[in-house]
């Protein structure tokens, strides 16, 4: 998981503006100091390592969750090797105001070696710049190596919108500690725990 995303979408002035737009000049320059293309040498590492290791082990998986204005998933690939993983981005549910400025598919990766060596594919759900969405992610193990499954999801009710995880820390088989991410003020708020299995409360 990673707060900005791997492969901007929009270069050095899209997600950090899209997200913090009420945010000053100093304000705006501090998130863009954050983004990976700030660091390419450390970005090129990173690439480099996840490619070098999904090229010498077949059950190897990796999966980069990343922070963004907007929902989308990027495919990365090597053209020699074949081989591919994918970033998925979600946006925040409490962002204030949501904009309607036309996506720009311009994908960045500073170094030009980089660029040259690895194809890039990013997918927008339809609407992600105009509706608040959430995904979900789901990873299947399996002896010959994991898969996983993305599909994203429109928030269109007027009920409070809300992100039930991550999980933080340790999960024990009576405990586990998760954020619950709402995007306004609630009266009541009750959590059901359900056991699949039993259907029990």
């Amino acid at each position: 998981m990673c707060d900005v995303p791997l492969i901007s979408h929009r270069g050095e002035n899209g997600e950090t503006t899209q997200m913090w737009n009420g945010l000053t000049n100093s304000g705006r320059n501090k998130c863009n100091s954050a983004s990976w293309e700030m660091y390419p040498k450390e970005q090129a590492r990173l690439l480099n390592l996840i490619f070098r290791k999904l090229q010498k082990d077949s059950k190897f998986h990796v999966v980069f969750i990343c922070n963004g204005a907007y929902a989308s998933r990027t495919t990365i690939s090597d053209k020699s090797t074949k081989c591919s993983f994918h970033q998925i981005v979600v946006g925040p549910i409490s962002r204030p105001k949501l904009s309607t400025e036309n996506v720009k598919t311009r994908l960045t990766v500073r170094d030009e070696e980089l660029g040259n060596r690895y194809l890039i594919q990013q997918e927008i759900p339809v609407g992600a710049t105009k509706s608040q969405q959430y995904c979900t992610l789901e990873l299947v193990p399996h002896p010959l190596g994991a898969s996983s499954s993305v599909k994203f999801y429109m928030q269109l009710h007027s009920e409070a919108r809300l992100i039930l995880g991550p999980i933080i820390g340790r999960v024990t088989p009576r405990t586990a500690r998760i954020l619950i991410e709402l995007d306004r003020p609630v009266f009541n708020f009750a959590c059901t725990l359900l056991d699949p299995a039993t259907s029990q409360r």
